[in-house]
């Protein structure tokens, strides 16, 4: 499904990223569109997104459904995996918390809310997002 021309048009522009539990990738959405699945991707977030309802209907009944996005500026995607710079990792699980999360050192979590965080780094191998440092 990736078109390389496609995902390519979208670098500095907004885009919508969640991981697909299903494919076990990363998907990167425009316009209401899923252009790609890819294993790393960075992004300028924007907004992080959880739909409360859909987020409940999730625990009640158990079933794996998309209700928790980033909207950000896409920096860059692909294969690639050598971030030096990685800072606090970002997490979301809808039986934890009602929204996205930072994992402290000691294993806690603080929810996020939308302060500026600089850049997000999505790393396919770990199925995590990090902070980076501003570059």
């Amino acid at each position: 499904m990736n078109n390389p021309i496609e995902l390519e048009k979208l670098i500095n522009k907004n885009v919508t990223v969640y991981f697909n539990l299903h494919k076990k990738l990363w998907s990167i959405k425009s316009k209401g569109r899923v252009i790609g699945h890819v294993k790393h991707v960075t992004i300028e977030p924007t907004k992080f997104h959880v739909n409360e309802k859909q987020r409940l209907k999730v625990i009640e009944k158990k079933c794996r459904q998309v209700h928790a996005w980033i909207n950000g500026k896409l920096i860059s995607y692909g294969d690639f995996s050598s971030h030096r710079n990685l800072k606090r990792p970002i997490s979301f699980n809808p039986y934890k918390c009602d929204s996205f999360y930072w994992i402290e050192l000691d294993g806690k979590i603080t929810p996020i809310s939308d302060e500026k965080i600089g850049y997000l780094y999505f790393n396919g191998n770990t199925k995590k997002c990090y902070s980076l440092q501003n570059q």
